[in-house]
């Protein structure tokens, strides 16, 4: 959920990403459903991304993860980019680590629900961080974002 938070940054949610790009979050009235939706301007680009993803810490916030199987991701969103999904695992070890993407998804400028599902988890996984993002310039506003185990 988006719906609390502090600031520009929602519960249990981290505003990340990388590379040379000009950016700004807001957590603002702009949502699917509820009070708060998130909003990501990139407005200058070069390289790398940025992302809204599930904190990414050792348990109170992040999915647990089951090698092997998939998982389906689902958000609401409205942008004027094309926005991809992310995902990220941790591994044995404890260190988060890249994982996959979605392909980059249509520009919409209505509120449109994307769905995607992640390869197979990866031995050793043992809790997932998703969320979408931008690699452009653009302006991106999310809401409702879920995750579901397949099979």
């Amino acid at each position: 959920s988006l719906e609390a938070g502090t600031a520009t940054t929602p519960t249990c949610w981290l505003l990340g990403g990388f590379g040379t790009n000009t950016f700004s979050w807001s957590r603002n009235s702009d949502a699917h459903a509820g009070s708060f939706g998130e909003t990501l301007t990139v407005s200058a680009f070069t390289n790398g991304d940025r992302k809204l993803v599930s904190t990414q810490d050792a348990g109170t916030c992040a999915p647990l993860a089951t090698p092997g199987r998939t998982y389906t991701v689902t958000a609401w969103y409205k942008s004027t980019a094309q926005p991809s999904i992310f995902a990220y695992y941790r591994n044995s070890a404890g260190a988060w680590v890249y994982w996959a993407q979605s392909p980059k998804l249509p520009v919409s400028t209505d509120w449109t629900q994307a769905s995607w599902v992640t390869p197979a988890a990866p031995s050793g996984a043992t809790a997932i961080s998703i969320g979408p993002g931008l690699q452009s310039s653009g302006v991106l506003t999310m809401d409702e974002l879920a995750l579901f185990v397949n099979g």
